[in-house]
């Protein structure tokens, strides 16, 4: 039975966001006057932006884990990231590229081995993470 893409990114929004839970966790554990926001935006071409953004103080500077989801022509890109605002790239997270299958249940079993590596991701960048968070003003 197919799976419509809508629910596909929803239920890819929520991983995201318990997927960078533990990081945000470790940073505001280590430092108290951080502060942690989730937020997912969509567009006709990105139906799914997702941004774990981490700051000391308002308009300070910014710490942002991102994903992307680009659907164009049939295919789907996602494309994961953690930055600074000031254009430091922090670390290049894993980015998938599929054909849209017929069957979702093939494009939600992608998305799954996805995010094992964005995990992984997360998991493996934290030192670099934790040293962008310490330079925040």
């Amino acid at each position: 039975m197919a799976v419509p893409l809508d629910t596909l990114l929803v239920s890819l929004s929520a991983a995201i966001e318990r997927a960078v839970a533990p990081t945000g966790d470790d940073l505001l554990a280590g430092d108290p006057d951080l502060k942690r926001a989730f937020e997912t935006d969509a567009s006709p071409s990105f139906p799914l932006r997702a941004f774990a953004t981490f700051i000391r103080r308002p308009r300070g500077d910014e710490l942002a884990v991102t994903v992307e989801v680009q659907v164009s022509g049939g295919k789907v890109l996602v494309e994961s990231d953690i930055f600074t605002d000031a254009g430091e790239m922090v670390a290049l997270g894993p980015s998938l590229e599929l054909v849209l299958p017929e069957d979702r249940m093939m494009a939600a079993a992608a998305f799954d081995g996805w995010l094992a590596e964005f995990a992984a991701f997360q998991s493996g960048s934290l030192a670099a993470v934790r040293a962008a968070a310490r330079r925040l003003k």
